[in-house]
């Protein structure tokens, strides 16, 4: 089953999952129907990893047009008067390609981080699995502000105390480097190879979901796992909860602990629906 699998299906992983899946108990077996869902199972993981192939494709194109200010030869329609601010040209761009500027904003950020920090060369980005890994892996980083002038590699450090022993423990302690770089580039980078990029040029790679590479992200960093859920049938009130990581102490001993907390929002008594859709899209809401 694999073997065929894979001939659509760019990603190990993706053929193991579905693999795993049609390997099931059948309560009835239906050779026809069994085998339509197993050909559409590889139809909808072939059009995934298109869909990541494409956007990282698109978020690399979108920052080579930043960067090399290419926009700035182009007429402003509002002043007749080429282009001087990026934030201008971004607002042209958006429209014209039904991409929020807010989604802009973040391809800037994940390819900045995934070629100055963790080494992706140009046109890379769709091989070592796109968007996901680099994201994840940058939420073990502070001082990586996309929007900033300032020069990531030098700013670079861990997120959080858990981020600095769990990175300490994988590659050792980080040594001082005479051109002024980030002392933590360098596990910034051995961390993303090791332990976050996908392996696309290997078919049979196995290569972590972006479930569980937000997991360890999450659990390296210390962060708690946030959740909402509607506490009402009017819409009215969502419930928050928190989940807290596992706490690393100062002497770098790991405290297993589940505590929690939790509390309600209130919203107005009166929420538009785009509003309410909206919120459900971004919270996660169902």
């Amino acid at each position: 089953m694999s073997r065929d699998l894979a001939e659509i299906v760019p990603n190990g992983s993706v053929v193991k999952a579905i693999s795993d899946m049609m390997s099931l108990p059948l309560e009835v077996h239906d050779a026809v129907r069994v085998e339509r869902l197993r050909s559409r199972l590889g139809q909808l993981g072939q059009a995934e990893m298109g869909s990541r192939v494409a956007a990282a494709r698109k978020a690399e194109v979108i920052y080579d047009i930043q960067r090399e200010e290419d926009w700035k030869q182009i007429v402003d329609p509002r002043t007749n008067r080429p282009y001087r601010t990026w934030v201008h040209f971004r607002e042209k761009l958006a429209l014209m390609f039904s991409i929020s500027t807010g989604s802009i904003g973040d391809y800037l950020a994940v390819v900045r981080m995934a070629r100055s920090v963790f080494g992706v060369g140009s046109g890379d980005l769709p091989v070592v699995g796109g968007l996901t890994t680099v994201r994840a892996c940058s939420r073990l980083f502070a001082g990586t502000d996309g929007r900033s002038s300032d020069d990531i590699r030098r700013t670079l450090r861990p997120v959080s105390k858990e981020a600095e022993f769990s990175l300490v423990k994988a590659f050792g302690e980080p040594a001082e480097r005479e051109d002024g770089l980030s002392p933590w580039l360098d596990h910034a980078k051995r961390s993303f190879h090791q332990d976050y990029a996908h392996d696309l040029v290997d078919p049979t790679a196995i290569n972590k979901s972006p479930a569980e590479l937000n997991e360890q992200a999450r659990q390296q960093s210390g962060r708690p796992r946030v959740t909402y859920e509607w506490a009402d049938n009017d819409a009215r009130h969502i419930r928050w909860s928190l989940e807290y990581a596992p706490h690393t102490n100062e002497d770098g001993s790991v405290v297993e602990t589940r505590d929690s907390d939790s509390g309600m929002l209130r919203l107005e008594k009166f929420v538009p629906t785009p509003v309410r859709e909206d919120l459900e899209r971004k919270l996660r809401l169902g």
